[in-house]
């Protein structure tokens, strides 16, 4: 968007003022360039703070965006490591489980007791349900933690793109405020401009001083 150039308007005013030094007053249409000059300064200054500022909260929001995506990426990773973990867990303990009722084996074979018979049938039995519960006990440990970590992704990543879209409307919402303090000064140096020549400020021929009897000469 096009910012109305502050160069070209201080040489216009110190144009003016060198001129008014030299005649030792400030002439009406000098004092009125002054004032158009003025408001055109103020306009291009509000655009610009209205810039920076517009693209400072726009940054904000994607820095924010930017923390919010790493952060889903980790929970990502930590969904996987926790299955991952609980699959391990599970396994090693239907090993230990097999170990137990190895041990049972033995100890009864050690007493003489008939590896077929039906209290040798039921411990074993006993043991490798309950085992098998505190297996699944793991596995579903392992589930609810994933779960936990895929949820807690899934909010960074709606986070994420919630600022991403409030940095996209910050940035749209400062063009738009860019634009209306254009108009708006646009409107205002026009106006202005118009009542001066309504009054003959600028015309080359002197006329009725003005601004309350001030000291001013036109031309």
């Amino acid at each position: 968007m096009c910012i109305v150039a502050l160069p070209a308007v201080a040489a216009l005013a110190g144009a003016g003022a060198t001129a008014a030094g030299t005649a030792g007053m400030i002439t009406a249409s000098t004092a009125a360039w002054i004032s158009l000059g003025a408001t055109a300064v103020g306009t291009a200054a509000s655009m610009y703070g209205t810039a920076q500022q517009s693209k400072a909260q726009a940054g904000q929001y994607k820095y924010q965006a930017a923390v919010d995506r790493n952060n889903q990426i980790i929970s990502g990773r930590q969904e996987d490591d926790a299955i991952k973990r609980g699959e391990s867990a599970e396994e090693q303990h239907r090993m230990k489980v097999q170990g137990i009722k190895a041990d049972q084996r033995v100890g009864f074979a050690s007493r003489g007791i008939d590896l077929g018979s039906d209290v040798v049938i039921d411990t074993l039995s006993d043991t490798a349900m309950l085992g098998e519960l505190d297996a699944l006990t793991i596995r579903s440990n392992a589930a609810r933690e994933a779960y936990g970590y895929k949820v807690q992704g899934m909010n960074y990543g709606a986070s994420s793109a919630n600022n991403l879209l409030s940095a996209k409307n910050t940035t749209a919402a400062g063009k738009t405020a860019m634009a209306s303090s254009l108009l708006s000064g646009a409107a205002t140096v026009a106006g202005n401009y118009a009542g001066y020549a309504d009054k003959g400020v600028f015309s080359s021929s002197p006329k009725e001083t003005w601004a309350n009897g001030a000291p001013f000469r036109t031309r």
